[in-house]
């Protein structure tokens, strides 16, 4: 069973919590990396790769950390909606048909079979390609 999630867009309010970072603490971030990197292009790509935290200690989630909660998130929802299960579900339900039906066929060749026994010789049919039947 497949349950697809629905999502609700309202206006801005205010209430919503951003990531806030202001010009200046970039630059000094950006600087101190400069510094340590030696390449303002390494610079950038140290602050994307492993994000940044803001003067409330708020961390910004680097690519590093997006792709494993991206990571995360995939398993979680393979485990969630796994096609294993499902299919292994599908094939029970086939088992048990499949089941049911041979018993069914199984009980009425019985049935048949019982009422071929019951009846009297001359009204069964001749087994043999004879002419005196």
């Amino acid at each position: 069973m497949l349950f697809y999630r629905s999502y609700r867009y309202s206006q801005w309010d205010g209430s919503q919590e951003i990531f806030d970072i202001d010009a200046d603490e970039l630059m000094d971030r950006l600087a101190d990396e400069l510094l340590k990197q030696g390449d303002v292009m390494q610079a950038l790509r140290e602050l994307l790769r492993n994000g940044m935290q803001d003067r409330n200690g708020q961390q910004m989630p680097g690519l590093r950390e997006l792709m494993d909660m991206l990571k995360d998130r995939r398993r979680e929802q393979l485990q969630q909606h796994n096609m294993d299960s499902v299919v292994d579900d599908l094939k029970e339900r086939l088992d048990e048909i499949l089941r049911t039906e041979r018993e069914g066929i199984d009980r009425r060749m019985d049935e048949a079979q019982e009422q071929v026994n019951q009846s009297p010789d001359e009204d069964r049919p001749c087994r043999t390609t004879c002419w005196t039947c």
